[in-house]
């Protein structure tokens, strides 16, 4: 299988993420993230990078896409429940997430 567009967005989302996650953690959280804010930061990317590997390598788009739809909706919860600190972040992560699910179910209509 071949990488969609979908998968190479995902995956640069991902490495950004992981690999500049003071620099995105600011842009999302909107101030200097907590070591623990920027470890949950760095696991989110490396596991958009896992998801657009697998999806890439072995198919499974139909399951990416849920896996993106799960993860915006556990966003909002986030934003709606969690502490006040982390609303920006998790509307953020939401936003992104939401965004990749309509893209790959899009894909998916297509074919």
């Amino acid at each position: 299988m071949r990488a969609t567009p979908l998968e190479l967005a995902r995956a640069a989302l991902g490495l950004a993420d992981a690999l500049a996650t003071a620099r995105v953690g600011e842009v999302e959280f909107g101030r200097r993230p907590t070591a623990d804010e920027l470890a949950v930061l760095r696991f989110l990317g490396w596991r958009q990078v896992t998801q657009a590997s697998i999806t890439a390598l072995v198919g499974g788009r139909r399951l990416g896409v849920v896996v993106d739809a799960l993860h915006a909706a556990s966003m909002i919860a986030l934003a709606i429940w969690g502490p006040a600190t982390i609303r920006r972040a998790a509307v953020s992560e939401s936003v992104i997430a939401g965004a990749l699910a309509i893209w790959g179910g899009s894909i998916l209509r297509r074919r």
